[in-house]
């Protein structure tokens, strides 16, 4: 489980990759009521990743894949990336074009769905 109080601060650190994410408290708010996570904890209970996501009816969409600066490498995100996948039900995220987390989603088995301005949607499609 992740507070609010997680999900702003976390994002406030990174507010240039999120900067269109104007209210970080009304985002969090929305994505816990409405949404879902997963998420990774030192065994002190540091939170060091986690995945915001919305579990629709048809497929997920990824909101928000996060991990702290001093936690990157470690292969957090791929760990959680594979609970979300285990829903089996289709993926659908947006990125920048230059987050180098891209890699993941690529190696994950997402392709590049639509293109718009910066950023690239991507799809994983789950086997039927």
């Amino acid at each position: 489980m992740i507070t609010k109080s997680e999900i702003i601060s976390s994002l406030e650190t990174s507010r240039i990759v999120n900067a269109d994410i104007p209210d970080l408290g009304a985002y969090a708010d929305k994505v816990l009521k409405y949404g879902a996570s997963v998420c990774s904890r030192s065994d002190t209970g540091e939170l060091m990743a986690y995945i915001l996501f919305y579990n629709n009816d048809a497929d997920i969409y990824i909101t928000m894949v996060y991990t702290a600066a001093n936690h990157r490498g470690k292969g957090l995100s791929k760990a959680l990336l594979l609970q979300v996948m285990d829903l089996k039900k289709d993926i659908v995220l947006e990125v920048r074009k230059d987050n180098p987390g891209i890699r993941l989603y690529e190696k994950a088995g997402f392709v590049v769905i639509a293109e718009k301005g910066p950023k690239v949607r991507m799809k994983y499609a789950q086997q039927k």
